[in-house]
């Protein structure tokens, strides 16, 4: 038996396995769930069972919106079919046929519970009535599948319209950079098909994860975010939602083994996880401080430039890149990083010192100790910047003699 058949759904073959059905005996797909469950005869030992119901208003289980949406239309199709004394002497889709008969839906509809995130329009478009403002929160998996679409399309122009650090790509040069990056990532070369698995909405309501099967084998989750009344991609992981916690325990351990000058490992680790989590720009820099270490100073320029590109919120690849121009003695390019990362952060010591360094070598004690002044106010256990201060105010002692 093939990987292919094992995670295919035992009723059409097609779908990817998401349940055990105790109702067919066999392991199925949300899709063919539906299919089964919508009859409301489905035991009540299933975890996704709920109880049989005349009202719209039903209390399920789903693990998506689409497979929520996917049910409730089945449901209605029944409904809807159906006379409802509490609506009137005929069924709700003889009723749509007039104007009476629309006011007493209009009227029903007002006084039941309907989570807003259920397809509310489609079933008010059945029946004939206007549709209703929606929240932008029932666009999340809408929103997803529409990256989904561009990775199928290989349009990355217009997938950069959608990332949520779009700072960086209004510089041509740091977009195409960023272009050609998702260009070489394997898998989102190959994407030739995609169905929704599942999704998951944090607390906030601000953020989610949606889980895709690709290619009929391959999985990918994207975690996106809202920002005003709009979605945004966040980041993309190569497998299912599970990795998204475990991305912080494996950055941890690359930088314990980094700290250890344990190269070897970190090389495999970085390589491991990269493609694990191709938009994580801890793990880019990572891989910068490894080049480092390896005494490849161009290969780290990259990933530290990527890591800034990901993230531009993100100050120690900037500082990296600012501490590389110094060694290469562009000093004015490594003081306006300098600052750029201390806009990110004012108290990041290691730009405050170095921008003192600079100034020193030009004999300018004055600006070299302003800066060291801070940086000692912000960390007095930073030795190295305790000795230049030491070196300056012997300067400015010499002078005033």
């Amino acid at each position: 038996m093939t990987l292919f058949s094992k995670n295919r759904c035992k009723i059409c073959k097609e779908e990817r396995v998401v349940r055990e059905c105790p109702r067919s005996g066999k392991r199925i797909g949300w899709r063919c769930c539906n299919g089964l469950r919508y009859d409301m005869k489905c035991p009540s030992s299933c975890e996704y069972y709920f109880p049989p119901s005349e009202s719209l208003a039903y209390n399920i289980k789903a693990d998506s919106l689409a497979e929520a949406n996917d049910l409730v239309m089945r449901l209605f199709d029944v409904w809807s079919m159906k006379i409802h004394p509490e609506i009137g002497t005929h069924s709700p889709m003889e009723l749509s046929g007039s104007e009476e008969g629309k006011k007493a839906l209009e009227k029903y509809f007002s006084n039941i519970q309907i989570l807003n995130t259920l397809p509310i329009n489609k079933i008010r478009a059945k029946l004939k009535l206007k549709p209703i403002a929606l929240p932008s929160i029932n666009n999340f998996e809408e929103f997803a599948q529409t990256i989904m679409d561009i990775h199928l399309e290989q349009d990355w122009e217009a997938y950069t319209e959608h990332y949520y650090h779009p700072e960086q790509l209004l510089i041509p040069e740091n977009k195409a950079k960023f272009i050609k990056r998702n260009q070489k990532i394997k898998l989102f070369k190959k994407i030739k098909s995609y169905s929704l698995i599942s999704s998951s909405l944090n607390k906030e309501s601000k953020e989610a994860l949606v889980h895709f099967d690709v290619n009929k084998g391959a999985e990918i989750t994207l975690n996106v975010i809202q920002v005003g009344d709009v979605w945004k991609l966040k980041s993309r992981i190569i497998g299912d939602p599970q990795l998204f916690y475990g991305e912080d325990t494996a950055i941890k351990h690359i930088a314990s083994l980094l700290s250890k000058n344990e190269l070897d490992e970190v090389f495999d680790l970085c390589y491991r996880f990269a493609n694990l989590y191709p938009d994580s720009s801890d793990i880019e820099y990572y891989w910068g401080l490894y080049h480092s270490l390896s005494g490849n100073v161009n290969e780290a320029r990259k990933h530290f430039e990527i890591s800034y590109i990901l993230d531009p919120t993100f100050a120690e690849p900037l500082y990296n890149l600012g501490f590389i121009k110094q060694v290469e003695k562009d000093n004015e390019a490594a003081k306006e990083i300098y600052h750029q990362v201390l806009e990110l952060n004012p108290q990041e010591v290691k730009s405050l010192n170095n921008l003192a360094i600079l100034h020193i070598y030009n004999k300018e004690w004055d600006e070299a100790l302003g800066y060291l002044e801070k940086c000692i106010e912000f960390n007095p256990e930073y030795d190295i910047a305790q000795m230049n201060y030491d070196i300056v105010k012997k300067q400015l002692k010499e002078q005033d003699e």
